[in-house]
């Protein structure tokens, strides 16, 4: 296949670490200290966590301006938060000006192009738990992105309200998680939406910008939280995974007729006692397919999170659980968990946060070891991320375009925490930032892979993960002391793919499926 891609940007790295204090973009960083909370440095404000367990933010670059903007739910009525990236790790809040800050009790946000109209439009959910104000009950609410960058409420036109007799309005109600692919193939964005009630809402895309509840997958008893959609065993459909609490998960495969299938049982996917919570997808022993962690809170013996590596063959979905020998089924009460290259080694460490009420739990940072099977260190304390905040949401961007992933973590009865990463690694990066020319454009559900002499990395391209999170439509590389990415492949959605080859390191690629642009897309030729 003829070869694809964009050279979009270059961002220079990092000036080398010593010994004494350097400033940086948001704060000052010193050498043999990993992460810094620059949140008021960088412009973050005060944060107000929705009553409940936890709350979640969502990181895109919305105003498709190369920097990665935040938008951060609120509670209490308090206005939500839409922070724009300055281009130098600092942060404007903007709500207002874009008729964004609903007083709601929100408590998770994702933001999706629904209409396929190349601008990214924004899902924010609200609940009413624990609430006796009289607050507005639990209720979606969209805004579709204009093309004069104004957003419009579009709940009602897009089939999307909820009446107040409906299940997802009752009162009480906790909010599990929010995720969008394209299940069907046909270039639009599904959403599912999911409360810790027992209410899973699966919602088909039409096309036309409406939406058409295809499926509730409410079963009895079941409690959900974080639903993450992937193609696990490369079949090039979409499938489920839902972490519940108190009971099995669930793994719905896609059978490639508009249909699902659950297999959670069939595939050990584990077990009554576990009370699971947040996910993460990502290619942990770099073997070219999609394993996800599973976090898990603690409240006796036998509680553990779960590493699944993903066994499949297309079509077959096969997973082995290895938490307990890679070193990581032990991280607290796990609420939001995040795979990241924190050191730009070019393997996927993970970081995990955690607490409850009366439990001193320090956040946890599972450092790769290299090995495969995959085992990990726990290098929080030694790296910085060691907070004892009731941490929720935990999610990973490279917030000051530096070369690095940088954290974001919401906490319960605390802050919003912007944490920059200094990493005095030396290693190098590429970032990859996959676009469609129709239908699904920032390629949701899209697999980037590179491949570095002997070594090949992968990532995903998502619309939900951790607990209540998103992180960008972008791939993300380590790439330690390589200075020339050998190949670069994005296998599109529904089996495409496109590559390019003898890419230069430290530089953000824009690929496109069956474009060229060059020198930030001032010319264009279309590949035969």
């Amino acid at each position: 296949m003829a070869e694809s891609g964009t050279i979009f940007r270059i961002w220079p790295l990092k000036a080398i670490l010593t010994a004494i204090h350097i400033l940086i973009p948001g704060g000052y960083i010193s050498a043999g200290e990993e992460f810094v909370d620059v949140s008021a440095a960088s412009g973050i404000g005060e944060y107000i966590n929705a009553d409940g367990m936890n709350a979640g933010a969502a990181v895109a670059d919305f105003d498709g301006d190369g920097d990665l903007d935040i938008f951060v739910p609120n509670g209490h009525s308090t206005p939500d938060q839409l922070y724009r990236n300055q281009g130098n790790g600092q942060f404007d809040e903007v709500a207002s000006a874009f008729n964004l800050d609903s007083t709601r009790n929100s408590r998770a946000a994702l933001w999706f192009d629904y209409d396929a109209d190349a601008d990214l439009d924004l899902l924010v959910v609200a609940d009413d738990f624990q609430r006796s104000d009289g607050f507005a009950p639990s209720n979606l609410t969209l805004y579709r992105h204009n093309s004069d960058a104004t957003f419009t409420d579009v709940t009602v036109a897009s089939g999307l309200f909820r009446a107040l007799n409906d299940p997802i309005t009752n009162p009480d109600n906790h909010l599990g998680g929010v995720a969008a692919g394209d299940l069907d193939n046909d270039g639009y964005l599904e959403l599912l939406v999911t409360f810790w009630q027992g209410y899973a809402f699966l919602y088909r895309n039409n096309r036309d910008g409406t939406f058409t509840e295809a499926t509730a997958l409410t079963r009895p008893f079941e409690t959900y939280w974080q639903p993450v959609i992937a193609d696990f065993d490369r079949d090039g459909y979409q499938d489920l995974f839902l972490a519940v609490d108190f009971n099995q998960n669930l793994y719905f495969h896609n059978q490639r007729d508009g249909t699902l299938a659950e297999l959670g049982a069939s595939l050990s996917m584990q077990n009554d006692e576990q009370n699971d919570m947040g996910v993460s997808v990502g290619d942990v022993d770099n073997d070219g397919d999609l394993d996800f962690f599973v976090t898990n809170v603690f409240s006796g013996e036998n509680r553990r999170n779960h590493l699944y590596l993903n066994d499949s063959v297309p079509g077959v979905p096969l997973f082995s659980e290895t938490a307990v020998t890679s070193g990581v089924a032990d991280a607290g009460w796990g609420w939001g968990a995040t795979f990241a290259d924190f050191n730009n080694d070019t393997h996927l460490d993970l970081a995990v946060t955690n607490g409850f009420f009366g439990e001193d739990d320090a956040s946890r940072l599972f450092r790769h070891e290299g090995h495969n099977p995959p085992t990990f260190m726990d290098v929080a304390a030694q790296e910085n991320f060691d907070d004892t905040h009731w941490g929720g949401c935990l999610l990973s961007f490279d917030a000051d375009n530096d070369g690095d992933l940088d954290f974001l973590q919401t906490t319960v009865n605390g802050p919003l925490r912007l944490l920059a990463n200094s990493n005095n690694s030396g290693g190098g990066y590429l970032r990859v930032r996959p676009r469609m020319r129709e239908g699904n454009r920032f390629a949701v559900g899209a697999v980037v892979k590179i491949e570095v002499g002997s070594t090949v990395m992968t990532r995903p391209i998502s619309a939900g993960t951790s607990l209540l999170c998103q992180e960008p439509a972008e791939a993300f590389f380590g790439l330690g002391p390589a200075t020339v990415v050998d190949r670069i492949t994005v296998e599109w959605p529904g089996g495409r793919f496109s590559t390019l080859t003898q890419v230069p390191a430290n530089q953000t690629i824009v690929m496109t499926d069956g474009l060229i642009f060059n020198n930030g897309m001032e010319s264009i030729k279309r590949l035969q």
